[in-house]
């Protein structure tokens, strides 16, 4: 089995030695893990939110599988070093993604609105409201839509200011 795919990097830890496992989030297959053999170098190119072209390959499908290629198409988490509150914001997307996305599944749409969010995030002045669309939309679609039509402890419709879940 094997796909290859532009993905965005979810992570990356050590194993044994010179090597990562690596995890990815790419549109048309979704959360993928997979053993990096030339760990050290790639370092760099496996910063959270980076965007890079990676291929997967294992025997059955099952396995971990390891990545190759796997090479950089966009360092967006380099560029947002200089400015700790969206640097706060991707980290904060992406584990969203990476803690609450079945693994191996696709979500296209999601991918979509990670991407056009990842690539807003040096605006300041335009990122806040995308990320809080983003993750809206990744509640509802996960079935925890907020409602936010009405006060969720007075009832009020104007001057909101608690939001329930549940309401």
């Amino acid at each position: 089995m094997e796909w290859i795919d532009d993905a965005v990097v979810l992570g990356a830890r050590h194993f044994g030695e010179g090597k990562l496992v690596a995890e990815v989030f790419a549109r048309e297959h979704g959360r993928f893990g997979g053993v990096v053999h030339a760990g050290r170098k790639s370092q760099p190119i496996l910063q959270s939110g980076n965007l890079v072209h990676a291929g997967w390959k294992a025997r059955l499908s099952e396995q971990l599988g390891f990545f190759q290629p796997l090479e950089l198409v966009e360092p967006h988490a380099t560029r947002l070093l200089d400015d700790p509150t969206a640097l706060a914001g991707l980290s904060s997307a992406v584990a969203l993604i990476r803690g609450a996305t079945a693994e191996r599944q696709a979500y296209p749409q999601l991918y979509d609105a990670l991407i056009v969010l990842i690539e807003a995030m040096p605006q300041n002045e335009i990122w806040p409201a995308l990320y809080t669309r983003f993750e809206r939309g990744f509640r509802a679609a996960r079935g925890e839509g907020f409602d936010l039509s009405r006060c969720a402890v007075t009832g009020e419709t104007s001057n909101l200011a608690w939001v329930s879940p549940r309401t």
